[in-house]
């Protein structure tokens, strides 16, 4: 910390040398550098105040009673000499230096009510319209210390190079913390005031044990703490700390454990963001910008933007413990990354609201680019915009291993980008996987991609795990792998949705399943595609569909509307102009169960066999009550027996077409076919016998 020691000329080319003593901040081994742009955009924030007079000057009275110096005692001298009824103290110049008050070294020690004012000139009484006044603790104590059960007030000064290593505090908790400013058990508001340039053990800038409202025009940056709190710690060494940014900017300070921005610790800690911005902060463990342990963090509106955690998790956001809350409201979390683990913008272990919220252009090395939800808590994400988030593995909206409810909310451009082949089976959720029960209800998932499996959703709870998805939209995603819109091992009901316009590189182009069960109610699934089987749907599991339409999907090999392999039961369905290359135009039954009541089979083709109905594979399907009508193949236009078994009851089979078997191809030595009250007309065969 040698630069932090040394004296400079103290001029505004002491914002050089403060920001070559940044370097320093490297010593956790985070990564330090920082876009031009980004610099460029806030070097009006982070540069020192303009300073009134190369020495110190305060007064107690409206310049009555004057106090000069060369050093920072003029500020002491001016609260001593406060009388009892008065409570402004103002400061004008560059105050540097430390002095001893009990026990303590700083700049400048408070113990009584005041508002403590910079800009202050001999013989103007306004109160300046920009802060001044710097207080320089010359890296050998802290900047201020406030002290007792006071409400004070800081306006327009600058606090710089306070070093808290070391220093002893008004009890144990505080010991080497809060390099520019320490708070015990008083209320604290900084109006128009910077805190940039400090270092301590726990935070660099402020250590709160009480109160302290950041408001507007102020901006704690470019602090260090060795441990947690880069910029601001909050500790419940009051009955109840807080911290509050209203309007002000937490930025461009680095941690080397937790909370490169601000750290909230325990139950009695609380932190309210009313507005202003959580930004540029690191941590080399958790917490970029925000470290909620077991505290509450309440969000209102700002930002919390291109924070970065090195090693773990919540490049943004970290919320530690299931006894922790964290409430987000009109707040964007964006540009925010994760190097090497999960969460880009938010990991949560606890309690997350989040409403009418923007989460976007966050990146994950892992899991969770926007929102990483682990495994205890639940979360509800209400009218809010999930898009352009990043998960290298899974996830690249959100990645959830805990409950969690969707409502109203838009998931878009989200990636996921691991595309090893041997990762397909477990990888994936390009707006959103999830491991544990999900409720997604009126949203919207589109364009979203995925190098393993599961363009817009995958879930992977298991046959016990309930996943709901309903009036929701899931159009234009893309995986690689299985499930272009959706992919599930779960116990899954689709009801009042529409799934169109999906790609999968596997099987499923709109829905895939691995061996769960799904419903798939009074749903649309349309203009879906896959490279293999199941065009609209491929389930491995048990599917039951009511009351939807499968209509203009494509399958590469069979299947274009359906295809399932165990139990399944369409009622009171369309399955209607689908298309596959190699067989089963409409629907395809290998090896399973099937049962076909009440619905329509119309319009579908394919090159090979079964235009309308594939049954193969020792396969059983039964057809009741329904119509299967204007399809197309070379054999069975209508239907396609091959291998299997199956029983037509009380069903209409017209207008097909085919070389062979224009309304059914039965391959009569090794299968059944058996048919009930049922109409065979209209079908034309060109080989052999129409029907």
């Amino acid at each position: 910390m040698e630069c932090l020691n040394q004296r400079t000329t103290r001029t505004p080319l002491r914002a050089v040398n403060m920001a070559l003593c940044f370097s320093f901040f490297c010593f956790i081994g985070l990564l330090c550098t920082r876009t031009v742009a980004a610099d460029t955009l806030h070097a009006a924030a982070y540069a020192p105040l303009a300073q009134g007079t190369d020495h110190c000057v305060a007064t107690p009275n409206d310049g009555a009673t004057e106090f000069s110096a060369f050093d920072a005692s003029p500020i002491q001298q001016a609260i001593d000499a406060l009388a009892p009824l008065s409570d402004t103290v103002r400061v004008g110049g560059t105050c540097v230096g430390v002095f001893p008050r009990n026990g303590m070294t700083q700049t400048v020690y408070i113990s009584r009510s005041l508002h403590l004012i910079g800009g202050y000139m001999p013989a103007e009484t306004e109160v300046p319209l920009s802060a001044d006044t710097i207080i320089d603790a010359d890296c050998r104590g802290r900047g201020i210390v406030v002290n007792g059960p006071v409400n004070v007030t800081i306006e327009n000064l600058a606090i710089t190079c306070g070093d808290a290593n070391g220093l002893g505090g008004p009890i144990a908790d505080d010991a080497g913390n809060g390099g520019g400013l320490l708070i015990n058990g008083a209320n604290v508001a900084l109006i128009n005031t910077q805190i940039y340039g400090n270092s301590a053990q726990k935070g660099g800038g402020v250590f709160i044990g009480s109160t302290l409202t950041l408001g507007a025009g102020s901006v704690i940056s470019h602090n260090v703490a060795a441990v947690d709190g880069g910029g601001v710690y909050v500790n419940s060494t009051a009955a109840t700390s807080a911290l509050v940014l209203d309007g002000g900017e937490i930025s461009h300070n680095v941690a080397g454990r937790d909370g490169g921005g601000a750290y909230i610790d325990d139950p009695a800690t609380k932190y309210t963001q009313n507005g202003g911005v959580i930004g540029y902060n690191q941590a080399a463990r958790d917490g970029g910008g925000l470290y909620v342990n077991r505290g509450q963090a309440t969000l209102l509106g700002g930002q919390v933007i291109s924070n970065t955690v090195q090693d773990f998790e919540g490049g943004g956001i970290y919320l530690a413990t299931i006894t922790g809350q964290l409430f987000i409201s009109n707040t964007q979390i964006l540009h925010n990354s994760a190097l090497n683990n999960d969460g880009g913008g938010i990991t949560t272990n606890g309690g997350l609201t989040m409403i009418n919220s923007e989460v976007a252009y966050n990146h994950a090395y892992d899991d969770g680019g926007g929102i990483d939800n682990d495994v205890q808590g639940l979360t509800l994400i209400v009218d809010s915009f999930i898009h352009d988030n990043t998960g290298r593995v899974n996830g690249g909206g959100i990645d959830s291993d805990a409950p969690l409810e969707i409502r109203n909310t838009r998931f878009e451009g989200n990636v996921t980008t691991f595309n090893n082949p041997p990762a397909f089976e477990s990888d994936g959720g390009g707006g959103l996987h999830a491991s544990a029960p999900i409720t997604v209800i009126d949203s919207h998932f589109e364009n979203n991609s995925s190098a393993g499996r599961g363009g817009g959703l995958f879930l992977t709870g298991g046959v016990t795990t309930t996943a709901l998805i309903s009036n929701t939209n899931i159009l234009g995603n893309f995986a690689a792998g299985d499930g272009g819109g959706l992919r599930s091992f779960t116990n899954l009901t689709v009801v009042d949705s529409t799934i169109a316009n999906n790609v999968s590189l596997e099987d499923g182009g709109g829905i895939d399943d691995d061996y769960g069960r799904i419903l798939v109610r009074n749903s649309l699934l349309q203009n879906n595609s896959t490279a293999e089987d199941g065009g609209g749907i491929e389930v491995n599991g048990v599917l039951t569909v009511e009351g939807s339409t499968i209509i203009s999907n494509t399958a590469g090999f069979t299947g274009g509307g359906i295809w399932v392999e165990k139990t399944t039961t369409i009622r009171n369905s369309t399955i209607i102009s689908n298309a596959a290359t190699l067989a089963g135009g409409g629907f395809t039954n290998s090896r399973g169960v099937a049962t076909i009541e009440s619905s329509i089979i119309a319009q579908n083709s394919t090159p090979n066999a079964g235009g309308g109905l594939l049954n193969s594979e020792a396969g059983r399907l039964t057809l009741r009550n329904s119509q299967v009508r204007d399809n197309r193949a070379v054999d069975g236009g209508g239907i396609a027996n091959l291998n299997g078994a199956m029983l037509i009851e009380g069903s209409e089979i017209s207008s097909n077409q085919a070389n062979n078997g224009g309304a059914i191809f039965n391959t009569a030595s090794t299968s059944m076919l058996s048919m009930i009250n049922s109409t065979v007309s209209a079908n034309a065969g060109l080989s052999t016998a129409g029907g």
